[in-house]
């Protein structure tokens, strides 16, 4: 990571604005008869020309709010490549059992929300030249929260909801590399707690974006 990125910032500034329609609308694997779309794009940089991101995916024809179904990571090296045939799929939504039902096993539908990403990019170096550690690899934590498909839709519970002591949901860390020219999901781990990651802290809510580091490749 550069020492000073302050002064990065400081001679750059902007460098162009673009008047383009959207580059991400519909995902290529949406199933026959519904309506999946694109939302929340979480941006990182993966290599020096080479940068994602991970964006969450919306079911329009559920009448419950934030119904969100899956995600996919969209690697681009410029705005003519953000492209859904270019998408790597992470998570899709599944049906499981809700362990926290009464009785226990009522059938949920586990919806996929955004993640927050951490990536060291291909080639990174550190302030004195040498090999950054770990480059090329990082992660993507996404939740799932269980959702009640017999739930009427209602004031009280417009996402569809399991409700209190019957509420569900979990984390799953999907692990990333690259070799500088594509990117890959090596594999994905269901984590209960996040506490487990970050003794003491918990991340509850994984809407926010991503932090943007400045890198070093030279």
């Amino acid at each position: 990571m550069s020492p000073s990125p302050s002064n990065v910032f400081k001679s750059a500034g902007i460098v162009g604005v673009t008047r383009n329609g959207p580059r991400l609308v519909r995902p290529r694997d949406t199933p026959a008869g519904e309506k999946w779309i694109y939302q929340l794009p979480m941006t990182f940089q993966v290599a020096p020309r080479l940068a994602a991101a991970a964006v969450n995916i919306c079911n329009e024809l559920v009448p419950y709010t934030d119904f969100e179904v899956a995600a996919d990571i969209v690697p681009f090296d410029g705005l003519a490549s953000v492209r859904s045939d270019r998408a790597v799929p992470l998570v899709r939504g599944r049906d499981e059992p809700n362990p926290n039902t009464t009785p226990p096993g009522r059938k949920a539908f586990m919806s996929m929300y955004p993640g927050q990403t951490g990536f060291v990019p291909f080639g990174a170096k550190r302030a004195d030249g040498t090999p950054y550690p770990h480059a090329g690899t990082g992660f993507v934590l996404t939740c799932a929260v269980a959702k009640d498909m017999a739930a009427p839709f209602t004031v009280e519970n417009i996402g569809g909801y399991f409700l209190g002591s019957e509420a569900y949901s979990y984390h799953e860390l999907h692990q990333l590399a690259s070799d500088g020219t594509t990117l890959h999901v090596l594999g994905t781990e269901r984590i209960l707690s996040t506490s487990s990651l970050l003794p003491g802290w918990y991340n509850g809510a994984t809407g926010l974006a991503n932090a943007i580091p400045v890198w070093r490749f030279s």
